[in-house]
């Protein structure tokens, strides 16, 4: 069946029956721990999984490290201009509506989401923490040759404060649901495992207004997929951070008003551009930025 046709499922497609009291609790535990566990993990300095640095680009650093024999493990490391607030809000998936235009946005990587339970709402004391459990689809980096993962897992996000420093963690791990049972003979879905995976944000200890992102991968594919298949989507996945940095930059923009044309600078004035500094020549058009009335080329419009 194609793609189009099994993803997003149909509203009714899971019956969850209510979890009992100590299934709740159980999970808060479960949670607290998943929490503390990707934290440590963000941590490159921790001798327990053996980090050492497998590439070191200009704005992004991608660590590869032990954890267990079936398991890939990655993080992926960077620093831009952001709040925690700003974060909290990109990740808004508190419903099904809202997690399923998170996958939409971000389409690299996630096909489908469905929420099935929410452990720990928001409060007004703590409007970033919750404890939820959803089932998830991840969309192949090598389509076409591996059929696409799906994980039941249990998410939990939480603010902390480090050393007088703002942290928001976004962690989850796999867990088994009698009501999300394998899905393989029906969607064609092989299960995968998430064992402790997720974000950490936290203010820049040396440059204020920023923020330090991680995001650690450590999963395990299961089905036939050779380890290679797996190293790759996991370095896959750890790249996300660079489009974390563009989605808060869209956000920021689209809070900001147009300015009219009568405020735009005009063209002719400009002789470089706005944004990359180079010289205006006869082969790229030039183009006045909505927002804010600089002149940059053409091809720089919308991606500032």
């Amino acid at each position: 069946m194609p793609q189009s046709h099994r993803f997003p499922v149909r509203q009714d497609f899971f019956k969850c029956p209510p979890l009992s009291p100590v299934e709740i609790f159980q999970y808060k535990q479960m949670a607290t721990k998943c929490v503390l566990k990707v934290i440590a993990k963000a941590n490159m300095a921790n001798p327990a999984y053996e980090w050492t640095l497998a590439s070191d680009e200009i704005d992004f650093k991608l660590y590869k490290g032990r954890s267990t024999a079936s398991s890939a493990l990655h993080c992926g490391q960077i620093e831009v201009v952001g709040t925690v607030d700003e974060v909290v809000e990109l990740f808004r998936t508190d419903t099904t509506e809202q997690a399923r235009f998170y996958c939409q946005r971000t389409q690299r990587n996630l096909v489908d989401a469905v929420n099935l339970y929410t452990i720990l709402a928001p409060t007004a004391e703590t409007p970033h923490d919750k404890i939820q459990i959803k089932w998830i689809v991840g969309k192949s980096t090598l389509s076409g040759l591996f059929k696409q993962r799906d994980f039941c897992c249990l998410e939990a996000t939480q603010e902390l404060q480090i050393e007088g420093r703002r942290m928001w963690v976004r962690a989850y791990k796999s867990i088994e649901l009698d009501c999300c049972p394998d899905f393989k003979s029906t969607l064609g879905l092989v299960r995968g495992s998430i064992n402790g995976s997720g974000h950490v944000f936290i203010e820049s200890k040396e440059r204020s207004g920023y923020l330090s992102m991680s995001y650690v991968n450590d999963f395990t594919v299961n089905g036939s997929a050779p380890d290679w298949a797996a190293e790759h989507a996991s370095q896959s996945r750890c790249r996300n951070v660079l489009d974390i940095d563009r989605f808060l930059r869209e956000n920021r923009l689209n809070q900001t008003p147009f300015l009219p044309p009568t405020e735009w600078d005009p063209p002719s004035k400009w002789h470089s551009c706005h944004v990359c500094e180079k010289k205006f020549g006869m082969l790229l058009k030039k183009t006045n930025c909505t927002k804010c009335g600089h002149v940059s080329f053409n091809l720089f419009i919308g991606a500032v």
